[in-house]
């Protein structure tokens, strides 16, 4: 007794369901934006500018080099209280710089920003954006 032929176009129909419910959920995902974190800082302490109304926020690098190029958000106690930050101003001593190294102290303050708080933590992050990957043929197996 073998396996009938109506049975195996069942499978091949059902195999190309799945191959447009797969399309339908792509189409409906769109590209997914990733964010991959390259630097981190802690706030240590907060300077007012005298006759500026500008808070910068006196911070050490831990993770990897703070640059002026990504965007930032701020973490407080676990929360992300702001994102999409660009710095403003970023400076090693008196001097004005592009990037600070791990281990280093800095003073960093953001465009239209000034709620920066001791504790903070500053994340420097890259958007990277991804098509989306989702199969389910990659469950199917066939048997001989």
């Amino acid at each position: 007794m073998g396996v009938p032929i109506k049975i195996h176009k069942l499978i091949f129909q059902m195999v190309e369901n799945l191959g447009k419910l797969e399309s339908e959920v792509e189409r409906r995902q769109g590209n997914m934006f990733y964010k991959l974190v390259g630097a981190k800082a802690t706030v240590m302490k907060i300077f007012e500018l005298k006759g500026k109304s500008l808070k910068v926020g006196g911070s050490k690098v831990t993770l990897g080099k703070l640059g002026k190029k990504n965007k930032c958000r701020v973490v407080r106690k676990g929360n992300v209280i702001k994102e999409g930050l660009m710095i403003s101003s970023l400076k090693r001593f008196a001097e004005d710089v592009d990037e600070v190294p791990t281990g280093m102290d800095c003073g960093v303050s953001f465009e239209g920003f000034e709620d920066v708080q001791k504790g903070d933590v500053i994340e420097s992050y890259m958007e990277i954006q991804r098509e989306p990957t989702f199969s389910f043929a990659a469950g199917i197996q066939y048997c001989d």
